[in-house]
């Protein structure tokens, strides 16, 4: 509540959304010509491409603590919802702050509105947020942290010596350590961004292709494993010292690149084929891609009548599709508010936007009345449900967005 808080404020105080972006000097909007161009695009390939964010020891706990496989798919869910977000609400923190204190440090600009910004009693409120936000993700990684050094490096090595100790009390007394240590770190740099890179450069090139392929059903292997970080060192080594200091961050995605193609190399020789299991069934086959098995794949991935059909069946009685809520809720939406909307932007879309409407609320009729179609046509109900999902959200705000001229809002 206090991150929506701050955002709402400073939002308001620049005088709305549209302004923040008419208000942001040109140079801060550049993109290709901008001078760090290289190492921005490098963080998007890196974030969007890659999932290295999978080797994050947080996200691999989360995941190893789930319950079963439903648990831990609404758990990331949730995440992806919360997080895009939060993540336009510190967009809008940044950019407002930029421009109400512009000559205040990008790393006090928050605490300086927070300060100068909001009443007393909100304030606190906002702050204790604040803190609540970076102690909920601090406590994830010190936790991580002092268990898995406590049970994965010092516990093996007193083993061999067979000594025992208490993992617990151990792992309590290393994560305050590891606490103090990281509290040193943080006052004694201004680049913490720059040390999660480095942590993910160590790390990423050699566990993310390994991991994701484990959890999509490859059966993994030492011999797969050690052998592609064998060839990802020696080719991270090598782009570290080949690549220009300006393009040093491209290191991350090329040691992925080498390792997805050793680790994928050496597992076909290995087994002559991919070696995969089916977890729900507990079996393991041996795939190998010949000519017709490739055509017959082929074939199910083309968008045919029948492909397409049977897809979207699958998807409903998998995930559900509430159909006559759907259709109740677009008829009375796209009809009852749109005749008390006033269009200042561009008056002459009105009866273009008033016709899409009523299709939209036609369509979406046929949904509540689904049960009196003819019996020849039930079967593509389903079909017809994600057309009219993509007729009235993804289509119709797109044209909403156009005819206003692509307005911020």
């Amino acid at each position: 509540m206090g991150i929506p808080i701050i955002a709402y404020v400073i939002v308001n105080q620049v005088g709305g959304i549209d302004q923040i972006f008419h208000q942001i000097p040109a140079e801060k909007l550049r993109i290709v010509s901008h001078q760090k161009f290289s190492y921005y695009m490098f963080l998007a390939v890196s974030w969007t491409i890659f999932p290295i964010f999978m080797v994050d020891p947080a996200i691999v706990q989360r995941m190893l603590m789930a319950k079963h496989p439903r648990q831990l798919r609404d758990q990331y869910l949730v995440s992806a919802v919360m997080k895009t977000i939060f993540r336009i609400l510190f967009i809008l923190i940044g950019l407002g702050g930029f421009i109400l204190y512009s000559d205040v440090g990008a790393n006090n600009v928050v605490l300086h509105a927070i300060r100068e910004l909001l009443p007393v009693g909100i304030k606190g409120f906002a702050m204790a947020g604040f803190f609540a936000l970076i102690m909920s993700t601090t406590d994830s990684y010190l936790h991580v942290a002092g268990v898995t050094l406590v049970h994965d490096v010092v516990k093996p090595l007193l083993d061999i010596k067979n000594i025992t100790i208490n993992e617990k009390k151990w792992a309590q007394g290393f994560t305050l350590l590891l606490g103090l240590i990281s509290i040193g770190i943080g006052l004694s740099t201004t680049n913490l961004f720059g040390l999660l890179l480095d942590a993910l450069e160590s790390t990423a090139p050699f566990l993310m292709f390994p991991l994701v392929s484990g959890i999509m059903g490859l059966k993994t292997d030492k011999r797969s494993f050690f052998g592609a970080l064998g060839i990802t060192f020696v080719v991270f080594c090598i782009a570290k010292l080949l690549l220009p200091s300006m393009y040093m961050r491209w290191t991350l995605p090329i040691s992925v690149i080498a390792n997805v193609i050793s680790f994928l190399s050496i597992h076909f020789v290995t087994h002559k084929g991919f070696a995969i299991i089916n977890r729900e069934k507990g079996k393991e086959k041996l795939w190998k891609p010949r000519k017709r098995m490739v055509t017959i794949q082929l074939k199910r991935l083309l968008p045919l009548h029948k492909n397409i059909v049977q897809y979207s069946q699958q998807k409903v009685r998998k995930y559900g599709a509430p159909y006559v809520l759907f259709g109740i809720f677009c008829c009375v939406n796209f009809t009852i508010p749109y005749f008390m909307w006033v269009n200042t932007h561009t008056p002459e879309t009105y009866h273009l936007m008033l016709i899409l409407r009523i299709i939209g609320a036609v369509l979406c009729a046929l949904l509540i009345v689904k049960d009196q179609w003819p019996h020849v046509l039930k079967p593509y109900i389903p079909i017809y449900w994600h057309a009219c999902v993509l007729y009235e959200i993804p289509f119709i705000s797109t044209i909403m967005f156009l005819s206003t001229q692509c307005s911020t809002e």
